[in-house]
């Protein structure tokens, strides 16, 4: 499961970095024909859309076996986040958690 902010249109680079180490084939190690999923929580008007194009990009290049129905975009508001760091929306909870049994089904 991946999650990542987009920032200037794109993912971090430091992020992609590492999802490029992660390159290889059915070695220890890498994340070759493992299941992925990724959420993007950004409220910003694209919904970071860059960012999930481009991890559906990356993560087909590396051939990871990518479960669409985990792979969503959440918009999560600074309201919804509790001062402990969680979130407290309880729709944003059932979305994740639903994203959360995709990936394990």
């Amino acid at each position: 499961m991946f999650s990542t902010p987009e920032y200037a249109g794109a993912l971090p680079g430091a992020f992609k970095n590492l999802l490029e180490w992660a390159v290889g084939d059915a070695d220890v190690g890498s994340i070759y024909d493992k299941p992925v999923g990724w959420i993007n929580v950004s409220a910003s008007p694209t919904g970071a859309a860059d960012a999930y194009r481009s991890l559906a990009i990356v993560l087909g290049y590396v051939h990871a076996a990518i479960v669409a129905e985990a792979c969503v975009r959440i918009p999560v508001t600074r309201q919804m986040v509790g001062s402990d760091g969680l979130i407290t929306d309880p729709v944003v909870c059932e979305s994740v958690t639903a994203v959360l049994d995709a990936l394990v089904s």
